[in-house]
């Protein structure tokens, strides 16, 4: 665990910034580069990629990432796939080679979908909410040390979508977590708008309610900075539940605590 324990090291703690009930503490890495790698977004952009099911029939836990480009990919653990036979969330970050298909690990986020239609993904520009991303990781670890695959619960995923739904009094045809994120889109990107990323920022500690709720980080201020947006997303959508609570905003010393933990 050195490299972890040196990153967390190195890293300073910006001053605070607060929406509402939703803090972020800016993560400062005055020794990060420059990224060797694109991210999912600009490949798909640009047509250097193509995600699909991994066969005619599917497979509900993989799709095939083809990556076209001259660079490696780097695919965020959460980022959400839409469309081919159901809407999907990454379970890992994963570095896909260049010029090569990967296999990528993923769960289901839509559970009343399985279409015949078209094979082809897109990608949303948000992450699967942070904390369902938590749960989801956590099933994924354990599932790991059993030496299984990198698979999540299925059914808690989908139990947790369907809580989260009826939590935030949504109704969905199909349970699709897109539709949760879609109905309050207009209050989510309040909070993308009132946060910023500040100049050599790699990551952040975020809190919701004065409590800390994980941390993001990157090896380059470029990667952060693409990131940002869809980050803020995922931590808005929980943060959504209690807005109307008191802001509190945890002290920089438990934000640096939560990095010790870490460390």
């Amino acid at each position: 665990m050195t490299t972890i324990t040196d990153s967390l090291a190195g890293l300073s703690l910006g001053q605070a910034q607060q929406f509402h009930n939703l803090a972020m503490f800016p993560l400062l890495d005055p020794a990060a580069g420059e990224a060797g790698y694109l991210l999912l977004d600009e490949v798909m952009a640009a047509h250097e990629a193509q995600i699909t099911e991994v066969s005619e029939g599917g497979s509900v836990p993989e799709v095939s990432f083809a990556n076209l480009a001259k660079k490696p990919v780097l695919l965020v653990d959460g980022e959400e796939l839409v469309g081919a036979k159901q809407n999907r969330t990454v379970n890992i970050t994963i570095l896909a080679p260049a010029g090569k298909t990967t296999t990528i690990p993923v769960t289901c986020i839509e559970a009343g979908r399985w279409s015949s239609g078209p094979m082809d993904f897109d990608v949303a520009a948000r992450v699967h909410y942070a904390r369902g991303r938590a749960m989801k990781m956590a099933s994924v670890s354990a599932s790991l040390e059993l030496g299984e695959s990198r698979a999540a619960d299925q059914s808690e995923v989908w139990d947790q979508i369907a809580e989260k739904s009826e939590r935030m009094s949504v109704r969905s045809a199909t349970g699709a977590l897109s539709d949760v994120f879609d109905s309050h889109g207009a209050s989510i990107d309040d909070y993308v708008r009132r946060l910023r990323v500040e100049p050599g920022q790699t990551g952040a500690v975020f809190a919701i309610d004065g409590k800390v709720e994980g941390l993001e980080l990157f090896d380059s201020p470029e990667t952060f900075s693409k990131m940002f947006e869809k980050l803020v997303r995922s931590y808005a959508l929980d943060a959504l539940e209690t807005a109307g609570s008191p802001s509190a905003v945890p002290s920089i010393s438990e934000a640096k605590a939560f990095l010790n933990e870490l460390a």
